[in-house]
């Protein structure tokens, strides 16, 4: 095999793995791993073992564990709650990573589940809260924004799909045991970090978007 070869399947193999989308196979990983860690610490339904791990609670945070903020995310209340979960993102968290790559696909999840949490911490202090539907969220926002800025027929169709789901999701929200804050603090979140990501909004409205998701999470800290 002459060395031009090698270069060209090399240039291809590390093609074809950039193009995947390993950002959410590592995330459903973690979640995996997490969760596994739960069933042999005592259950992952044992509020105690949820709050070891590290589940959302405001008087905690309060006392300096803004960890949770981020560890939240990664918790699930049993295996159904997980499993949901995880289809979700694996559906949704492709799309997401091949329009906007893998960086700011991470981006986008992490920092919509720690908003999400953090509203959830203002509006529900005294309620413990798990689960990745706060990230979630927040890529479904990131996919009504694509659909709002693309002119892909396709892509406009499944946007307003999303919206039905999200709406649908939000209505059924008020009448469930549902972290009603934690997934619309998603949703916003994930709405405003993609537009400040995103380079075909004007520069003016990025840095808006930026300092609306920085500016009212400061505002929910010190108001906890």
């Amino acid at each position: 095999m002459k060395l031009g070869d090698k270069v060209n399947r090399t240039k291809m193999t590390v093609s074809n793995l950039v193009q995947r989308p390993l950002v959410t196979y590592i995330l459903i990983g973690i979640n995996l791993v997490v969760f596994m860690g739960t069933v042999f610490a005592g259950g992952s339904t044992d509020i105690r073992v949820l709050y070891m791990f590290g589940a959302k609670f405001t008087p905690a945070l309060l006392q300096g564990e803004w960890w949770r903020l981020i560890a939240a995310m990664f918790l699930h209340d049993g295996i159904g709650h997980l499993f949901i979960n995880m289809i979700t993102l694996y559906f949704i968290g492709p799309e997401i990573e091949d329009h906007y790559g893998h960086a700011r696909m991470l981006v986008i999840y992490l920092l919509s589940g720690l908003y999400g949490n953090l509203l959830s911490a203002f509006w529900a202090p005294t309620t413990l809260a798990v689960g990745a539907s706060g990230a979630l969220f927040g890529l479904f926002g990131a996919y009504l924004i694509l659909g709002h800025q693309s002119t892909d027929a396709q892509i406009q169709a499944q946007a307003r799909q999303f919206l039905l789901f999200v709406i649908l999701n939000v209505v059924l929200g008020f009448s469930g045991n549902t972290d009603l804050a934690g997934h619309v603090g998603g949703l916003i979140a994930g709405c405003l970090v993609t537009i400040s990501l995103d380079t075909t909004f004007a520069t003016r409205k990025q840095l808006l978007a930026g300092l609306l998701t920085v500016g009212s999470a400061c505002w929910l800290i010190f108001n906890l």
